[in-house]
């Protein structure tokens, strides 16, 4: 008897040994299978994704393209239906002086009656608001027509080196402005493959503002800086210590002619929009940080090298 279960044991063993590895091999089989189901299922998923994020950037880009072809005509309409009206204003002023010239004439030691006196002094006022009046509106057109004519121009795309530039206008900047103690500090900037004008132009842009809206309580202080992401993507920033600005102000100063706070400086309110078409026109973006009394910080996200 012993020796037949002696016999019988290592084939038990075989058989024991053999269903196990059938039933892991069973389980490791089903386990693949689920796992390149679930594999294919998310690969199926990814592409429904691209082809939706796909068809969501052809139709941006083209309400992009139908704004910008909607601003080159709003360009036209307003450089040919606005500007003449305005030439013409302009004229029918020069006649009314000419007019004003003849009334108001008076012979040499010839006294002026009090009543005289004071109807030249309102036509002389109102001859000064005419003029006043157009000449903002036509600045106004000016800004419209240049801003339009930044997403025509073609961009150049070279290797800048941002220190450098951020330095030069920097030093430009503080021989502009008169502001006694103010200070600016240009950090370690990177190099960046991009349209110089457009660069230079947002940048100036920016300074100026910050320069423009320091607190007059304490020293200014300006500074920029840059950081490289992950993402390829750097993020210059340029802060200061002014005044801030309010929130609800944060969301509509990249709007044409807008402007936030109390005014104390001159402009139209042109800058930030211009700041922000060069930005969406290089494929960055641009995002405000601020507080009242404690400054603001504009960081602008731009590829360091240009989309192929």
């Amino acid at each position: 008897m012993r020796k037949i279960l002696d016999r019988t044991l290592p084939w038990a063993t075989t058989l024991g040994a053999t269903a196990i590895l059938t039933a892991i091999c069973i389980l490791a089989i089903r386990t693949m299978r689920r796992t390149a189901e679930e594999l294919h299922a998310s690969y199926a998923a990814v592409e429904r994704s691209i082809r939706d994020l796909e068809r969501r950037l052809a139709e941006r880009t083209n309400n992009l393209r139908e704004a910008d072809d909607e601003v080159r005509h709003l360009a036209d309409v307003i450089e040919r239906d606005l500007r003449t009206p305005l030439a013409n204003i302009m004229g029918f002023t020069g006649e009314l002086e000419a007019l004003r010239n003849s009334m108001f004439a008076r012979k040499n030691g010839e006294a002026e009656e009090p009543s005289m006196k004071a109807m030249r002094r309102d036509f002389d006022e109102a001859l000064w608001f005419i003029r006043s009046s157009v000449s903002k509106v036509d600045r106004l057109i000016g800004a419209i027509l240049d801003l339009a004519q930044l997403g025509r121009r073609e961009l150049k795309a070279e290797v800048v080196d941002l220190e450098r530039l951020a330095r030069a206008l920097a030093t430009d900047l503080t021989h502009r402005v008169d502001k006694a103690g103010i200070r600016l500090a240009v950090g370690k900037l990177p190099a960046i493959v991009s349209d110089r004008l457009a660069l230079e132009q947002i940048l100036t842009h920016l300074l100026d503002n910050a320069a423009k809206y320091l607190r007059s309580d304490l020293p200014g202080h300006i500074r920029i800086s840059a950081t490289e992401t992950e993402a390829g993507m750097i993020e210059i920033a340029v802060g200061d210590n002014g005044r801030g600005i309010a929130p609800e102000d944060q969301g509509r100063i990249f709007d044409l002619f807008r402007r936030a706070g109390a005014q104390t400086q001159p402009g139209e309110g042109i800058g930030l929009a211009v700041v922000r078409t060069l930005v969406r026109r290089l494929g960055g973006s641009i995002r405000l940080e601020s507080e009242i009394g404690r400054g603001s910080t504009f960081t602008i996200a731009l590829p360091k090298t240009p989309a192929a």
